[in-house]
């Protein structure tokens, strides 16, 4: 209830299945995962979600990552959740953030190729927000959302304000 009226959803949303998927990174194979709710429709935005911490258990299968990209699936909005260097499947070693930073460019690419759309929503949390954020100028994404961003510990200089909507 909402101010004595009562919201009622009107539709079930139904997470598509996660499907595997391999994006060429500059060290070698990423693996990640694709959920597409419209499977064949052109969409109007890509999403891709940065995992936490790779030292520190973070991978695409942490749930706030999860949970991120669920909310752009109910937008309509296909994603990618992918392991950085050195997590899971993926080839390579921690690169200290700044090859994190083009892993998550090559998964933006990847992203953007596979469903013809230029139009990217970047996201991240903790370490993954930091990545997001440092990879945005380059990726120049429609939209970023940063999810606990490590401010005073990954963030230490001043960061420069993406030329986007930023939601943080």
């Amino acid at each position: 209830r909402s101010a004595g009226r009562e919201v009622r959803v009107t539709r079930e949303v139904r997470p598509p299945v996660p499907q595997p998927a391999i994006v060429e990174g500059p060290l070698g194979p990423i693996e990640a995962r694709v959920e597409d709710p419209a499977p064949g429709a052109a969409p109007r935005a890509v999403g891709v979600v940065c995992h936490p911490h790779p030292l520190h258990g973070g991978t695409m299968q942490n749930k706030v990552v999860h949970t991120l990209a669920r909310a752009m699936q109910e937008l309509g909005v296909p994603t990618l959740r992918f392991n950085f260097r050195g997590v899971g499947a993926s080839a390579g070693a921690y690169g200290d953030g700044i090859g994190e930073v083009d892993d998550a460019l090559a998964a933006a690419a990847w992203a953007r190729d596979r469903w013809s759309c230029d139009v990217l929503w970047l996201a991240g949390f903790s370490f993954g927000a930091a990545v997001s954020l440092e990879a945005a100028s380059l990726a120049r994404p429609a939209a970023l959302v940063s999810v606990a961003p490590p401010v005073g510990r990954i963030i230490v200089a001043q960061v420069e304000r993406p030329a986007c909507p930023w939601l943080v």
